[in-house]
Protein backbone atom coordinates (compact mmCIF):
# COMPACT_ATOMS: atom_id res chain seq x y z
CA UNK A 1 0.00 0.00 0.00
CA UNK A 2 1.49 3.36 -0.96
CA UNK A 3 0.74 6.38 0.99
CA UNK A 4 0.74 9.92 -0.10
CA UNK A 5 2.44 12.59 1.69
CA UNK A 6 -1.23 14.02 2.76
CA UNK A 7 -2.39 10.57 3.86
CA UNK A 8 0.98 9.77 5.43
CA UNK A 9 0.47 13.36 7.71
CA UNK A 10 -3.11 12.60 8.78
CA UNK A 11 -2.16 9.16 9.90
CA UNK A 12 0.69 10.93 12.01
CA UNK A 13 -2.02 13.41 12.94
CA UNK A 14 -4.02 10.50 13.87
CA UNK A 15 -1.25 8.80 15.60
CA UNK A 16 -0.68 11.86 17.71
CA UNK A 17 -5.02 11.96 18.69
CA UNK A 18 -4.75 8.73 20.09
CA UNK A 19 -1.13 8.32 21.94
CA UNK A 20 -1.96 11.63 23.12
CA UNK A 21 -5.56 11.00 24.60
CA UNK A 22 -4.29 7.55 26.26
CA UNK A 23 -0.96 9.83 28.01
CA UNK A 24 -3.93 12.79 29.27
CA UNK A 25 -5.39 9.08 31.16
CA UNK A 26 -2.43 7.64 32.31
CA UNK A 27 -1.29 11.28 33.56
CA UNK A 28 -4.37 11.62 35.55
CA UNK A 29 -3.82 8.28 36.78
CA UNK A 30 -0.63 9.57 37.57
CA UNK A 31 -1.64 12.73 39.42
CA UNK A 32 -4.47 10.48 41.21
CA UNK A 33 -1.68 8.15 42.89
CA UNK A 34 0.56 10.94 43.71
CA UNK A 35 -2.63 13.23 45.45
CA UNK A 36 -3.56 9.41 47.36
CA UNK A 37 0.15 8.97 48.29
CA UNK A 38 0.61 11.77 49.73
CA UNK A 39 -2.49 12.04 52.08
CA UNK A 40 -1.73 8.07 52.77
CA UNK A 41 1.88 9.59 54.07
CA UNK A 42 0.51 12.18 56.00
CA UNK A 43 -2.37 10.65 57.40
CA UNK A 44 -4.42 13.38 56.63
CA UNK A 45 -7.94 13.27 55.22
CA UNK A 46 -7.89 16.57 53.26
CA UNK A 47 -5.55 15.71 50.83
CA UNK A 48 -2.20 18.57 50.60
CA UNK A 49 -3.01 18.95 46.65
CA UNK A 50 -0.68 21.78 46.28
CA UNK A 51 2.50 19.09 47.01
CA UNK A 52 0.93 16.96 44.46
CA UNK A 53 0.51 19.07 42.38
CA UNK A 54 3.86 20.01 42.05
CA UNK A 55 5.34 16.59 42.69
CA UNK A 56 3.02 15.88 39.57
CA UNK A 57 4.50 18.68 37.62
CA UNK A 58 8.74 18.02 38.48
CA UNK A 59 7.78 14.39 37.60
CA UNK A 60 6.30 15.51 34.16
CA UNK A 61 8.95 17.65 33.51
CA UNK A 62 11.76 15.02 34.30
CA UNK A 63 10.01 12.48 31.59
CA UNK A 64 9.68 15.07 29.28
CA UNK A 65 12.99 15.90 29.73
CA UNK A 66 14.36 12.32 30.04
CA UNK A 67 12.28 11.59 26.80
CA UNK A 68 13.14 14.66 24.42
CA UNK A 69 17.04 13.65 24.78
CA UNK A 70 16.01 10.17 23.42
CA UNK A 71 16.60 9.52 19.63
CA UNK A 72 12.94 8.12 19.39
CA UNK A 73 10.86 9.58 16.55
CA UNK A 74 9.75 12.85 16.32
CA UNK A 75 6.23 11.26 15.87
CA UNK A 76 6.88 9.43 19.30
CA UNK A 77 7.74 12.51 20.82
CA UNK A 78 5.26 15.02 19.62
CA UNK A 79 2.26 12.67 20.69
CA UNK A 80 4.21 12.52 24.54
CA UNK A 81 4.07 16.47 24.28
CA UNK A 82 0.73 16.53 24.35
CA UNK A 83 0.80 14.91 28.29
CA UNK A 84 2.87 17.71 29.50
CA UNK A 85 1.20 19.93 27.88
CA UNK A 86 -2.72 18.82 29.03
CA UNK A 87 -1.57 18.43 32.34
CA UNK A 88 -0.58 22.27 32.56
CA UNK A 89 -3.34 23.56 30.60
CA UNK A 90 -5.63 21.07 33.52
CA UNK A 91 -3.49 22.10 36.36
CA UNK A 92 -3.70 26.10 35.81
CA UNK A 93 -7.36 25.42 35.22
CA UNK A 94 -7.29 23.76 38.13
CA UNK A 95 -5.66 26.55 40.08
CA UNK A 96 -7.62 29.28 38.79
CA UNK A 97 -11.08 27.89 39.84
CA UNK A 98 -13.48 30.34 40.59
CA UNK A 99 -10.95 33.36 38.60
CA UNK A 100 -12.97 35.36 35.81
CA UNK A 101 -12.41 33.82 31.91
CA UNK A 102 -10.82 36.54 30.53
CA UNK A 103 -7.95 35.58 33.13
CA UNK A 104 -8.23 32.10 32.76
CA UNK A 105 -7.83 31.75 28.91
CA UNK A 106 -5.38 34.81 28.79
CA UNK A 107 -2.97 32.72 31.30
CA UNK A 108 -3.04 29.62 29.38
CA UNK A 109 -3.47 31.35 25.82
CA UNK A 110 0.00 33.09 27.23
CA UNK A 111 1.56 29.69 27.78
CA UNK A 112 0.44 28.09 24.44
CA UNK A 113 1.94 30.76 22.51
CA UNK A 114 5.37 30.76 23.99
CA UNK A 115 5.41 27.13 23.78
CA UNK A 116 4.36 28.28 19.95
CA UNK A 117 6.75 30.51 19.54
CA UNK A 118 9.72 28.29 21.08
CA UNK A 119 8.47 25.35 18.75
CA UNK A 120 9.09 28.09 15.84
CA UNK A 121 12.37 29.63 16.61
CA UNK A 122 13.79 26.10 17.30
CA UNK A 123 12.39 24.97 13.84
CA UNK A 124 10.79 22.23 15.07
CA UNK A 125 8.23 19.60 12.86
CA UNK A 126 4.81 19.89 12.27
CA UNK A 127 3.70 17.46 14.36
CA UNK A 128 4.87 19.47 17.54
CA UNK A 129 2.81 22.15 16.42
CA UNK A 130 0.11 19.86 15.67
CA UNK A 131 0.09 18.47 19.30
CA UNK A 132 0.10 21.85 20.91
CA UNK A 133 -2.99 22.95 18.96
CA UNK A 134 -4.53 19.64 19.67
CA UNK A 135 -4.05 20.14 23.17
CA UNK A 136 -5.37 23.33 22.93
CA UNK A 137 -8.66 22.59 20.88
CA UNK A 138 -9.40 19.77 23.75
CA UNK A 139 -8.73 22.19 26.99
CA UNK A 140 -11.18 24.82 24.62
CA UNK A 141 -13.53 22.45 24.25
CA UNK A 142 -13.36 21.05 28.11
CA UNK A 143 -13.82 24.86 29.21
CA UNK A 144 -16.60 26.16 27.07
CA UNK A 145 -18.63 23.17 27.27
CA UNK A 146 -17.74 22.78 31.32
CA UNK A 147 -16.58 19.47 30.84
CA UNK A 148 -15.83 17.69 34.45
CA UNK A 149 -12.80 15.91 34.20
Amino acid sequence: MKFTLNSKNLLQALFIVVIGFLLFNLAFILLALILNGISMVTQDPVQNNDLGYLIFLIVLLILSWVLFQTKLSILIKASFLTMPVMSVLVMIGVLMFGQPSWLLYGVEGLIIGLILVFLRQMKQPWQYTFAVLYCTVIGLIITLFNIEI
